[in-house]
């Protein structure tokens, strides 16, 4: 899935489209740096993914690093000096960058003439992603229903604008994938969230913690994907959508 693939894993808008089904086939086309993707449930329902790539604001850093079997080498085993550049320009994303951003992706939606449906809508991000999807929601919570991050990073932090200072307006549900080892999500940290949202009564917060796998276990191009826990995420992930957002809501 083209939207899925950047080398730091990027937060996915949803929205679900007017359309028919297409046997899980993928559309997509390429709009200023968002990825416009029509995708199938397994049950044949659309939904619309925008793929938000705050990279592009500063410049390409979406190395490709091949193995020997064809596989994506997985950000802790580049060598250190690639491993610098790639998270230099990382740390250099700010969450405001992504506030404005998403706010942007948002009147997109609503003015493009997308054959998007209004209501609740939903997110999925990885790695840094993981941690966008949870600004999103955070700062939209109107907008945002269904929440998803997988091994998202530093989604506690001690920065001032850290995004778990506002998870008390967090609205809907909230879904997240963790490795088992992670030092982007350690235990620690996975049960300080598990803390704060237990406080939070507007949002249904569900945590697994995939035993086995590695930071970047859901990205099925990576020499690390874990089938099996990567497959449950969606399992899930759909499953909350079905229960929040129209026209999957009951």
């Amino acid at each position: 899935m083209l939207c899925l693939l950047a080398e730091i894993a990027q937060a996915h808008v949803f929205d679900h489209a007017a359309a028919q089904p297409t046997d899980g086939r993928l559309v997509h086309r390429v709009r200023h740096h968002r990825i416009v993707t029509d995708h199938a449930d397994a049950a044949g329902n659309i939904v619309k993914l925008i793929a938000h790539a705050p990279h592009d604001r500063q410049g390409t850093i979406r190395q490709t690093y091949i193995d020997a079997e064809g596989k994506r080498i997985s950000l802790a085993k580049l060598p250190k000096e690639e491993h610098d550049k790639v998270v230099a320009k990382s740390a250099a994303t700010p969450d405001s960058m992504i506030v404005d951003d998403v706010g942007a992706i948002i009147q997109f939606i609503a003015t493009s003439g997308e054959p998007a449906k209004a209501g609740g809508m939903g997110s999925v991000g990885y790695c840094m992603g993981g941690r966008h999807a949870q600004v999103a929601a955070v700062n939209y919570p109107d907008h945002f229903k269904a929440s998803a991050s997988l091994h998202g990073t530093y989604l506690i932090s001690d920065k001032p604008d850290s995004s778990h200072r506002k998870l008390a307006g967090m609205r809907g549900e909230y879904y997240c994938g963790f490795a088992e080892t992670d030092h982007y999500a350690p235990p620690e940290m996975i049960a300080d969230l598990g803390a704060i949202l237990s406080k939070c009564p507007s949002v249904r917060y569900t945590p697994v913690i995939h035993q086995g796998t590695l930071h970047g276990y859901a990205l099925p191009d990576r020499d690390i994907y874990a089938k099996a826990a990567a497959e449950r995420d969606w399992e899930l992930i759909f499953a909350m959508y079905h229960r929040q957002i129209p026209p999957y809501a009951r």
